[in-house]
């Protein structure tokens, strides 16, 4: 039999005071389902709700986080390939000689000079940033192997040695 809008609200009411209570550091059932005057099964099955919408709300919040920055290093992306399109295309500048009339009347000569541009290295290494972060949001990158124990040696050779040699240790030089 389906509830009543009456019982949704009281459900949803009382699911709100336990949420309170476990926040605010109550972590027994017992004491909670006595604060509320019901009993532990219903607090627990009220909590097994609450945690299920914390999760969904969770996923939500961190698929949009996500997203927002994904959409932010996209932007900063777009404007790193047009300032890099902008420093490979050559410079022009004119000189202007023998003005006449507080630099209204005719110029005598004009000279055109164009400087070959490269680009600038700068905009390749924030779109190579760009690619690193949207990669670390994305998990893209293979988990790095971190070996503490042995220096990159395989085990054998850092640990064991041969028997009739003495163990070295790793502030004395080698013989």
């Amino acid at each position: 039999m389906p509830r009543s809008a009456a019982e949704e609200l009281r459900i949803e009411a009382r699911r709100l005071k336990v949420a309170e209570l476990y926040l605010h550091g109550t972590r027994c059932l017992s004491q909670m389902a006595r604060e509320l005057g019901v009993d532990k099964a219903q607090i627990s099955r009220d909590f097994k709700q609450i945690r299920k919408l914390w999760r969904e709300r969770y996923i939500e919040d961190w698929d949009a986080a996500k997203h927002e920055e994904l959409a932010k290093i996209a932007e900063i992306e777009q404007k790193a390939w047009l300032a890099w399109e902008r420093s490979c295309k050559d410079g022009e500048t004119m000189e202007v000689t023998g003005t006449s009339q507080g630099g209204k009347g005719k110029p005598d000569k004009v000279k055109k000079r164009t400087k070959r541009q490269v680009g600038d290295p700068r905009y390749l290494a924030i779109l190579l940033k760009c690619a690193e972060q949207r990669r670390a949001i994305l998990g893209l990158d293979a988990p790095k192997k971190l070996d503490h124990t042995t220096g990159g040696q395989p085990f054998y050779k850092a640990y064991l040695f041969e028997p009739d040699q003495p163990h070295q240790s790793d502030n004395e030089p080698p013989a």
